[in-house]
């Protein structure tokens, strides 16, 4: 949940800000140990396998074999590695599981031993986890909004017409101490963070394609003001669909609202 490739709208409910240091290791340890284990499984399958030629099942299963390894050496000699592109071949693998012919094995009629010690081991992986979390915490991402076409290519500029200002409400369900709003590059823009509960207000400062906010925030209801203090048309990155809503309150320019529109915003508690 806390990284994404092209960006998206995320808020989470506060029991999770308040677990989610623990939270995302239990997730990052048990997703790659399920992996492992899955691949382990599949190369015992592979090893032992002698492919029967006369069977369709176990020429589809080859032929999906062919694909996955084809697709790996295209990513590794060819294009690029990275770890969203191996997601593609754990439906191909799923598939060669399914389809190699399983060993036959011996039942156990003992299984209260392997059972115990399943109990035990997990629940001293998780008092680990637990520790592990606090000694070593991680950046959390506590609501963002950067739907865009792709970080590479900017999001398309919204022109602000000189003294016009734009604003849209944030909900913070946990603490936060880093906030930034993404603005175009070279844009000249004032940017202010208020607090509509208590009516503090922040000032955000130029940091390159992003205003941003270093400030201790605590849970609660706040409004981005963009505004342009110049005598120039100034641009702004602003996300707009047809019918997509991109985020939970609307961009509010000059009076009026926008349901479909957003500004690219991130919010962080940065340790």
């Amino acid at each position: 949940m806390q990284t994404w490739y092209n960006g998206g709208f995320r808020n989470a409910p506060s029991w999770y800000h308040n677990n989610a240091q623990p939270l995302q290791l239990l997730t990052r340890i048990s997703y790659t140990a399920a992996t492992i284990a899955f691949l382990v499984a599949v190369i015992g399958r592979l090893l032992t396998w002698r492919p029967d030629y006369t069977d369709s099942v176990q020429v589809g299963t080859l032929l999906a074999i062919i694909t996955a390894l084809g697709y790996l050496a295209f990513h590794t000699l060819v294009w690029e590695t990275e770890p969203r592109y191996g997601q593609v071949v754990v439906p191909l693998l799923w598939l060669v599981l399914a389809g190699i012919p399983a060993q036959k094995r011996v039942s156990q009629s003992n299984w209260v031993l392997p059972s115990v010690s399943l109990v035990l081991s997990f629940s001293v992986i998780v008092g680990w986890i637990g520790m592990l979390a606090q000694q070593h915490p991680q950046t959390t991402v506590i609501a963002a909004q950067r739907s865009q076409l792709s970080e590479q290519y900017q999001a398309r500029p919204l022109a602000l017409p000189p003294r016009a200002s734009m604003s849209q409400e944030v909900e913070l369900r946990g603490n936060a101490n880093y906030f930034s709003v993404q603005v175009y590059p070279q844009s000249t823009v004032s940017v202010i963070l208020e607090n509509t509960d208590t009516q503090t207000q922040y000032r955000f400062k130029y940091a390159g394609p992003v205003y941003r906010l270093k400030q201790q925030l605590i849970p609660g209801h706040y409004r981005i003001v963009v505004s342009n203090i110049t005598r120039e048309s100034q641009v702004v990155d602003v996300v707009s669909t047809y019918h997509y809503y991109l985020a939970d309150q609307p961009l509010i320019l000059n009076g009026q609202k926008h349901a479909t529109y957003s500004l690219i915003y991130t919010v962080m508690e940065t340790h």
